[in-house]
């Protein structure tokens, strides 16, 4: 069985005159997230974030875009189990949230099967990313625990200090060795077959969807395969001019949002380790620009399993309303406002998130959607970016004082415990982690 994180992204509409009942609900979870009667989070193993919050109503050109439900949760390990887990522990909960949506069946999810096939008629794709990949929510306590116990043992050792690094590394060795509790932190930890086949499949799954199509019809027939690449390409310029004309006309760009605005955010993300940001807003105008966010989600998201960006533990983005209406959620380690900047630090990234964010509507005027945007005003990003973030409601991860830097040193930890290290130099490298 993998250990491979993914995201689970519900998104239910809301009835009529139902927004406080399902904010009430929530908050009233969120007094005790994890061990609450209806939705006991720490009983679901293979959980690690969940969220819940209600987007309002936003205009898109017009269009109001309804008020909606997003249940999310960050998890490890299989969907089935995920959502058998889920199910299990939290069906209760669930039913009585998922009443306020308007498709929810009038005589209720009576069975766990309906409950099932509810989530999944509801699930939303995404482009997801986790900075602490393969690590499961038992992993992160446990790992945790072994740390503190290697640096309580020093302490109260005085003299295992000044050992030399080898006889330093041993002596901790034989001491998590002498512990019962520990015997776990023995085992070998590395990426199975299983855990290397499920992060990276999206990427030639992906590729082969792409031209898998293609090399069949060159295979049929050349002259078939050179039409079918011609009529691709293009298509493809054809929608490159008309989203480059459309970029042409952009000239709003959002206002900074008031004070009080500002202020409100704040104090919903003052956790001192770890916090969790929700923003949404509508796209600009254009089917064009539907249509290239959509592909964008499909085409990055396999992308993110291969790259690694230390403040975050988990984000993911989401295409909803028919791609009219664009949703980011982050699990991360910092304040949500430097956290948000460090995303324009240097003019790559800031084209990276002109990728992700350039098409909202507020959004500081692009060019060919990479350049200009947030690298030329990166005061128009700010000031998108905090006028569509929300309040989330419900939030659960058991590890607030533990930043995504020190689930993943923990893991370096337990790893090079009981390695073969062969030199000096590399039991000072382990031991500096501590």
């Amino acid at each position: 069985m993998h250990t491979v994180h993914a995201g689970l992204s519900i998104v239910a509409v809301l009835k009529e005159g139902q927004i406080k009942e399902t904010k009430d609900f929530l908050l009233e979870l969120n007094k005790n997230p994890g061990n609450n009667s209806l939705m006991p989070c720490t009983k679901i193993k293979s959980a690690l974030f969940v969220s819940g919050v209600v987007i309002p109503a936003q205009d898109y050109n017009g269009e109001t875009l309804p008020a909606t439900l997003l249940l999310l949760t960050s998890f490890s390990g299989p969907l089935k189990i995920h959502l058998d887990e889920l199910i299990q522990f939290g069906g209760a909960g669930l039913r009585e949230l998922f009443q306020y949506s308007i498709d929810f069946p009038s005589g209720g999810l009576q069975s766990d099967e309906e409950l099932k096939a509810f989530i999944k008629k509801h699930r939303q794709a995404d482009a997801f990313y986790t900075g602490m990949q393969c690590i499961t929510c038992m992993d992160v306590g446990r790992e945790e625990a072994l740390r503190k116990e290697i640096n309580d043992f020093i302490d109260r050792n005085g003299t295992v200090a000044d050992l030399p690094p080898a006889q330093i590394y041993q002596t901790i060795q034989r001491h998590i060795r002498s512990l019962p509790d520990f015997a776990w932190a023995q085992e070998e930890v590395s990426k199975t077959l299983a855990d290397c086949y499920q992060q990276y499949k999206k990427l030639p799954l992906l590729i082969v969807k792409i031209f898998g199509p293609i090399i069949l019809l060159f295979i049929i027939n050349k002259w078939i395969g050179i039409s079918a690449v011609f009529c691709i390409l293009l298509f493809i310029i054809i929608i490159l001019i008309i989203y480059r004309k459309a970029e042409i006309g952009d000239e709003q760009v959002a206002r900074k949002p008031e004070d009080s605005r500002v202020r409100k955010m704040a104090l919903t993300q003052n956790h001192a380790v770890m916090n969790e940001l929700t923003a949404s807003g509508s796209l600009k105008k254009g089917w064009v620009r539907r249509l290239i966010y959509k592909a964008v989600i499909k085409t990055v998201g396999p992308v993110l399993g291969c790259i690694n960006v230390p403040t975050i533990a988990t984000a993911r983005w989401m295409a909803v309303d028919k791609g009219k209406r664009l949703v980011f959620i982050s699990n991360f380690a910092n304040q949500a406002e430097s956290y948000v900047r460090d995303f324009i630090d240097s003019p790559g990234s800031a084209r990276k998130i002109n990728l992700l964010f350039g098409l909202g509507a507020g959004y500081p005027k692009t060019k060919w959607l990479f350049w200009d945007g947030a690298t030329k005003d990166p005061d128009g990003f700010m000031n998108v970016f905090q006028r569509n973030q929300q309040v989330t409601q419900f939030w659960y991860w058991p590890y607030q004082n533990l930043s995504v830097d020190n689930i993943n040193i923990n893991r370096k930890i337990r790893v090079g415990l009981f390695a073969d290290f062969s030199t000096d130099e590399k039991i000072l490298n382990w031991l500096s982690l501590l």
